[in-house]
């Protein structure tokens, strides 16, 4: 009965049976052979929507410590966006782009040596922007707007 009172939940079945199972009994396969790949969205509208959708679990799938880093790190890119429109001095531009890119670039470089990927630091500091308003829009949209999945409709 892992799935026992998570029926009002449109998604988040995978995430919702890992809480439910003891951790010590979950081992992870970190070799190439065992990675799933998986096809992107086709376009940006189905993009924005899966991530309306993986953002929309977060209140209700994670553990306390996961929302916290969560809603941390909305703000931080909230902030970001505030500082590119003017709204925050340049100073906290200056702090929230090499914070924010420094700690991704740090997990992002782990990240690219199990994939075999090299990382750029040039590309993710000049992709911040973007990402800090990508961020944010699907932030919000999450709270506030419904998204469809497997032919239903949140609420």
């Amino acid at each position: 009965n892992g799935y026992e009172g998570t029926g009002h939940q449109m998604t988040g079945d995978d995430t919702t049976i890992l809480r439910k199972v003891n951790p010590t009994l979950i081992r992870y396969a970190q070799q190439q052979e065992a990675m799933v790949r998986a096809l992107p969205p086709d376009n940006l509208a189905s993009f924005i929507l899966q991530r309306q959708r993986w953002a929309s679990k977060i209140p209700t799938s994670l553990s306390r410590t996961t929302l916290v880093v969560s809603l941390l790190a909305w703000l931080t890119h909230a902030g970001v966006v505030l500082v590119l429109f003017g709204c925050l001095s340049p100073q906290l531009a200056v702090t929230f782009f090499v914070m924010k890119g420094v700690i991704e670039f740090l997990l992002l470089k782990v990240a690219g040596r199990f994939f075999e990927i090299k990382v750029s630091p040039v590309l993710i500091l000049a992709l911040q922007p973007i990402y800090a308003i990508a961020i944010t829009m699907i932030g919000i949209l999450s709270v506030f707007l419904p998204y469809r999945w497997k032919g239903r409709k949140s609420n």
